[in-house]
């Protein structure tokens, strides 16, 4: 059973890792707001068609509504950093999140263990030496995920994965499409619907991953090991794919990282 959550975690990181890569390139075709739009569409579609138990207290309604916005904003500031920066040079700055996690865990009574705490101290450490003031989005995007992921942790307490799921994304979807309706409008063109297909597949199989994994792992755990493997992937695909030069304090910064994701699986 064990292996099976070990394999299920690893599977949802590489799911969010090709659609980090797939959004970076993304970037350069469509708007941000369309790309979200399609995303939490995508969401809505398949969380509705799974079977959902509508029974939550008053309790969870908060919860629900602050990961819905969490979600939107995150994701935003995402895209803009990928968009203007290098992959591998900004994808460590969600170092920041983990962080947020943690401290929102102790809000909810949550205490770390202490190899969580020591990994932590490792990946902030490494994401330090990546930080310049062009990449602040990725820092925006990482806090309110950090937060994010907390808050669906604790959702998932008063609702089920699918209720949640459907609410998250319509609030979402709704919260995107009144500030941007115009954007979003002009972008719809059917000559991109194979970038709209494959963001119909990641962006829907990641977060539902995701939701799976948090009802399998903590928070914390989840978020460190999940940026962990990440960083290490962007600074591959950045110099495969992107063909990015990678630097002494890139690589130190990454190996650092790393390390403090096998403290914590450890």
């Amino acid at each position: 059973m064990g292996c099976i959550r070990m394999l299920l975690l690893l599977l949802t990181t590489l799911i969010w890792a090709v659609f980090d890569i797939y959004r970076k390139m993304l970037g350069k075709v469509l708007p941000i707001a369309s790309i979200l739009f399609f995303t939490f569409l995508s969401q809505v579609i398949v969380f509705a068609c799974l079977p959902k138990n509508y029974n939550f207290t008053l309790n969870y309604l908060p919860l629900l509504l602050l990961s819905g916005v969490t979600q939107t904003l995150g994701s935003y500031y995402f895209i803009l950093a990928l968009r203007d920066n290098r992959f591998s040079d900004v994808i460590p700055l969600l170092g920041i999140s983990p962080l947020l996690t943690v401290l929102s865990d102790l809000f909810f009574g949550i205490i770390p263990s202490n190899n969580l705490l020591l990994g932590l101290v490792l990946i902030l450490l490494g994401t330090i030496f990546l930080v310049r003031k062009k990449s602040l989005p990725m820092i925006y995007a990482g806090s309110f995920w950090g937060i994010g992921v907390a808050v669906d942790h604790q959702a998932l307490n008063y609702a089920s994965l699918a209720t949640h799921g459907l609410g998250t994304s319509l609030i979402a979807l709704t919260f995107l499409s009144l500030i941007f309706f115009r954007e979003i409008r002009v972008s719809i063109n059917y000559k991109f619907k194979k970038e709209i297909s494959i963001i119909f597949l990641l962006g829907s199989s990641a977060y539902l991953a995701e939701l799976y994994c948090l009802q399998a792992f903590s928070a914390g755990y989840f978020e460190v090991f999940n940026k962990g493997f990440c960083f290490l992937i962007s600074l591959v695909m950045g110099a495969v794919l992107f063909k990015e030069k990678i630097y002494r304090s890139q690589a130190f910064s990454v190996i650092t990282i790393c390390l403090g994701t096998i403290v914590i699986a450890s």
